[in-house]
Formats: C-alpha cells, sequence, structure tokens
C-alpha cells in the first residue's frame, strides 16, 4: 500500500524487538494486516492506497507519455508508492521538469549537510530521493 509495509516487515520488526509488549503488538500487526490483504484479496476489493498500484500498473502500458514533458510543480514529502509512481513517470515521458524553492545554491550530487532552515527539509529530502 501507500508506505510498501508488508506483514513480513512487520514481522521482522516483532524479531528486532527488545521488549516483549512490543514484539508482540508488532506480531498482532502483521496478523491482522495479513488477514486484511487476504480479504481484500478474495473479495476483489481495493483500498485508495490500491488505486495507485493499479495506476502504476497501468502508466507501463501506456504509450502516450512517450512524448510527453511532465512538471512537478509545488510537490514535496514523497511517499514510497508515489516515488514509485514518479520513477514510472521519468521513465516513460520524454523528460520531466522539477522546480524546487530551495535557499541559495545547490550542487549534484547533493551534499550530505542539510540547509539547516527546516522550511526546506522536505525538499532536501524530495530531491535526495529523485536522485538516487
Amino acid at each position: 500500500m501507500q508506505y510498501k509495509v508488508s506483514p513480513e516487515d512487520l514481522r521482522k520488526c516483532a524479531e528486532k524487538s527488545k521488549r516483549s509488549i512490543t514484539r508482540a503488538k508488532f506480531l498482532d500487526l502483521a496478523y491482522i494486516y495479513e488477514e486484511f490483504l487476504l480479504y481484500l484479496s478474495k473479495t476483489g476489493r481495493i483500498t485508495e492506497e490500491g488505486f495507485a498500484d493499479q495506476g502504476i500498473s497501468a502508466l507501463w502500458k501506456d504509450n502516450t507519455l512517450k512524448d510527453s514533458i511532465l512538471i512537478f510543480d509545488g510537490f514535496t514529502g514523497f511517499t514510497p508508492i508515489q516515488l514509485l509512481c514518479i520513477e514510472v513517470l521519468m521513465e516513460r515521458a520524454e523528460s520531466c521538469i522539477f522546480p524546487w524553492s530551495f535557499p541559495g545554491k545547490i550542487s549534484l550530487p547533493l551534499e550530505r549537510e542539510k540547509s539547516g532552515n527546516p522550511y526546506f527539509y522536505l525538499t532536501e529530502e524530495a530531491i535526495k530521493e529523485l536522485l538516487s
């Protein structure tokens, strides 16, 4: 779904947990989430977040983007599923443009040191994620 967490990820967190109550909570979450995914699969239902997965699959099959120039203006703080969608768009479109608000100059590759300005944290993180 949106953050690409699986029941197996939750079980791994349980294994790493030092406190038994935390371990039990992770295992409960893994069980509930696994049963929820099974329910969705059996009933053919989809969550709102699941639409993104379907959209990404459709993007791979769609050839209308091949001559497109896409502009992403004003977007930061992407979730893993959003990053995957942008990755597909970047591969399918002719070009993608990301205008960013950022204090001062930046050089590529983006330096590890942050600007120190909390207002641009999401911009800095989005740039790093898209360049990786």
